[in-house]
């Protein structure tokens, strides 16, 4: 994730730090740099390592409570995952959500809560730790998209949101097949938000991708006509695998080939005129 984020490659389990520990600026960092408006939205702990290399800069991933810190030293617009943990129930007895709110976000603890933001900055903290799985947590992942566009398309100078579908990842470490095809139908629906939006906004650009393969996953039977598709897996933890790259609408030709994970963030910088 921070070789997407930074554009950088560096040490195994490192956040937003290049090989040598220095920061790494994040494209969310240059985003808010250019006056644009940014957001993450995930279904885990917003601490946890995407959504984390996006907008800190610690030694090591298991740091939970000093990323949530680097949340305050950002202007973020919209963050919405799980995670609440970090921020109200710290061995250091601070609560950050008192921070965050003398700096104006809403603290927003329910789904309903967070459809129900219209305007200002918004931390969506919805779980303590990471959400439930989708049969628990529902439409949450489109709903919480949907309202993060809706906030952040109001800044004139554009956005930059990172959208995760955090638990596909877990149920393929399970090697549950049912639950990674739940969490990829459901990272879908969010998608298609994106898309909906860049339909009819001209000079958006949606990008697709992974940060690696969890499982070995082979599609080994299934039946098109009923729905069915079989999975099987060779392992419990990530591969070597290349991932996809899909992308859609301005410039969307710009992300076709094979290249290092190190270059969305030149590429995406490119098309924002910054790089």
């Amino acid at each position: 994730a921070t070789a997407i984020a930074c554009g950088v490659k560096t040490n195994n389990g490192t956040i937003g730090l290049d090989s040598e520990g220095n920061h790494a600026k994040s494209l969310l960092e240059y985003a808010n740099e250019n006056g644009m408006a940014t957001g993450i939205v995930v279904t885990c702990e917003i601490t946890n390592a995407t959504p984390a290399s996006f907008i800190a800069h610690q030694k090591h991933r298991s740091m939970n409570e000093e990323i949530a810190a680097d949340f305050l030293k950002t202007d973020i617009n919209v963050f919405i995952g799980g995670g609440r943990t970090y921020f109200e129930d710290r061995s250091d007895k601070q609560n950050l959500t008192n921070h965050l709110k003398t700096k104006g976000y809403k603290i927003a603890y329910t789904l309903e809560d967070v459809k129900n933001t219209t305007e200002g900055k918004l931390s969506g903290l919805l779980s303590e730790k990471h959400l439930p799985p989708y049969k628990e947590r529902g439409n949450m992942l489109p709903d919480a998209v949907q309202t993060a566009i809706n906030l952040l398309e109001k800044n004139d100078n554009g956005f930059f949101l990172m959208v995760e579908g955090s638990q596909i990842d877990f149920e393929c470490h399970a090697n549950n097949g049912e639950g990674a095809i739940d969490e990829m139908l459901d990272f879908d629906r969010a998608i298609k938000v994106a898309f909906d939006f860049a339909d009819k906004n001209p000079g958006t650009l949606v990008v697709i991708t992974a940060d690696h393969e969890t499982g070995g996953v082979a599609l080994t039977s299934g039946d098109i006509d009923n729905g069915e598709v079989g999975l099987s897996f060779s392992t419990k933890r990530h591969t070597a695998v290349m991932v996809p790259v899909f992308a859609y609408g301005v410039q969307a030709q710009n992300f076709s080939g094979i290249y290092e994970n190190t270059s969305f963030l030149p590429k995406i910088l490119k098309e924002l005129g910054i790089l």
